[in-house]
């Protein structure tokens, strides 16, 4: 009898404790749904539809789980500040303070440098989710891109996509004109130092969707730097400017052509430029592949035409991210976040970043989505007329499997070399004087030295 009310008692403190321990604990017996925030940059169209598309997926594996999206809107006015900046800004101090939302999709340029972010403790180590995950594993993604994630070997967001610097030529026009088409970013350069007067001052390279005279002159050479394959600063020594000599190479060969383009009027809602590289003498660079296709629609018919993936300086194909995911340090469902996260990272969801065209992440970090690809996207431009130079109309050609398999494994087989948006502003600043003929090229990369050196301590 006695070791039966002792037991009773024993159950009735257990009972106690456990009804204490629930009434102390916030949110118990409630289970608090999942909190995603989306940047603006990472989607198009509606938005927030891959996030929403892969929180569907994950219900269907497990009908416990609930979310709240919420996109990041960005609301530019005269006079007023992006109400985008102000969210990011908030967002930040919400981490920093230990709170925020669960999973955060975002790029780089709502950060400035995803790098420091890391460092700074904001996220959590994703290291050991990823290596006992049964859904994916880091051999599943581009090996140069997804690994570029790392820092101090430790994963504490990965990449969604990624991008690659893309070309679309016609070789009958280039050949005629003279020009070979660029294999490389340094091949490209050799033909640019070559112009002549005459050919320099019919040039501007091409730049779509942004009415502004600064971003169409400045970002074909943001992009040159940035998928030269060249860094600005070495994260992992703190160098700044490692490669110096070849930045300076694309700087001398872009000057003359950036002088061209600050006086230039403004190219419109073109897919294309003047003079030599217009839409029937052409050979035009972009970051966006989805574009370059389209590019490559625009020549077809009556001209042979070649989409090909340029490689930096020395021939190897660098990338840069166009969208990561990561979960917040403090998050109060890190299992439930990751969840989604391998759900992002998966075939089914990988497959829509080009299939679907629903967001911005242009190409698929899993090795071997672009394979599937192209069907489709012959198929979605079948029945599509497209008006040339000479304003005849033509249907668009199919892309033909060999140079779309020899496409996808060049651009499997990219490396990121990672330079921050706030470093690329810089090189930009600092380098005005110089590319406008206003300064002596020693004095600004003097300047752009210091001032890389005063961030890269911070």
């Amino acid at each position: 009898m006695c070791n039966k009310k002792n037991t009773a008692k024993k159950l009735l403190k257990l009972l106690l404790c456990v009804l204490l321990c629930c009434s102390v604990v916030s949110g118990c017996g409630k289970k608090e749904p999942l909190q995603v925030w989306v940047s603006v940059h990472t989607t198009a169209g509606q938005g927030d539809q891959f996030a929403h598309l892969a929180l569907y997926y994950l219900k269907l594996q497990d009908k416990s789980i609930e979310a709240e999206i919420t996109v990041f809107q960005e609301e530019l006015k005269e006079g007023q500040e992006s109400a985008g900046f102000a969210l990011t800004q908030t967002l930040l101090s919400s981490l920093m303070a230990g709170e925020g939302p669960d999973v955060i999709l975002f790029t780089d340029v709502d950060f400035g440098d995803v790098q420091k972010l890391a460092e700074s403790g904001a996220f959590l180590d994703l290291s050991g989710y990823l290596e006992q995950s049964e859904a994916i594993s880091e051999a599943d993604f581009v090996p140069g891109v997804f690994g570029s994630c790392k820092t101090d070997d430790a994963f504490f967001y990965v990449p969604l996509g990624y991008t690659v610097l893309s070309s679309v030529t016609s070789e009958e026009i280039l050949t005629a004109r003279g020009w070979n088409a660029p294999e490389d970013i340094g091949d490209l350069l050799e033909q640019i130092e070559a112009f002549s007067a005459e050919e320099r001052d019919g040039t501007a390279f091409f730049n779509a969707f942004y009415e502004s005279y600064d971003v169409v002159r400045d970002y074909p050479l943001r992009w040159m730097v940035e998928y030269s394959g060249i860094r600005l600063i070495d994260y992992d020594t703190g160098t700044v400017l490692p490669d110096e000599e070849a930045l300076g190479r694309i700087l001398r060969a872009y000057q003359p052509i950036w002088q061209v383009q600050r006086e230039a009027e403004f190219l419109g809602y073109s897919m294309l430029t003047e003079g030599l590289l217009t839409q029937r003498e052409l050979c035009f660079l972009y970051p966006f592949p989805s574009v370059a296709l389209y590019g490559r629609c625009m020549v077809s018919g009556d001209l042979s035409t070649e989409l090909q993936c340029l490689g930096g300086l020395d021939g190897s194909v660098t990338a840069t991210v166009t969208a990561y995911a990561a979960i917040n340090a403090n998050s109060r469902s890190p299992e439930e976040a990751w969840k989604l996260i391998e759900m992002m990272l998966g075939k089914t969801m990988q497959d829509t970043i080009l299939s679907q065209h629903n967001c911005l992440m242009e190409l698929p970090v899993r090795l071997g989505s672009l394979d599937d690809y192209w069907l489709q996207y012959n198929m979605d431009w079948a029945d599509s007329m497209f008006v040339d130079s000479n304003e005849g109309t033509h249907l668009s050609e199919p892309l033909d499997q060999e140079t779309a398999a020899r496409y996808a494994r060049r651009c499997e087989s990219a490396a990121v070399h990672y330079n921050s948006q706030t470093a690329l502003d810089v090189l930009m600043e600092a380098m005005e004087p110089y590319l406008a003929g206003e300064a002596e090229y020693e004095t600004c990369m003097e300047q752009l030295r210091n001032r890389l050196t005063l961030y890269a301590g911070e």
